[in-house]
């Protein structure tokens, strides 16, 4: 059990969650009096979780590119993306 001040938890609270996930208990305190706890599931850590399955090409003929969108951008446009402009 790892005890730690409000304050850096809220400083730090994704590196507490990484802590937590890894089976460790966080007791958060303020004014070093525990305040509350912060704790892994059990089934968390003894059922792994599924990757998720993902599928390619779900928009496929959903979606259209003008041949124009190869164009060259004008000069004037293009000064605007080197950091050019008003």
């Amino acid at each position: 059990m790892i005890q730690i001040d409000q304050k850096e938890f809220e400083q730090t609270a994704s590196a507490c969650m990484n802590i937590v996930c890894h089976g460790e208990t966080l007791v958060i305190t303020d004014a070093a009096e525990p305040v509350a706890e912060l704790r892994p599931l059990a089934d968390t850590l003894t059922t792994p979780r599924p990757p998720i399955q993902r599928r390619i090409g779900l928009s496929k003929g959903l979606i259209e590119t003008p041949d124009s969108f190869f164009d060259p951008l004008p000069d004037d446009e293009l000064e605007l993306w080197d950091g050019g402009g008003p």
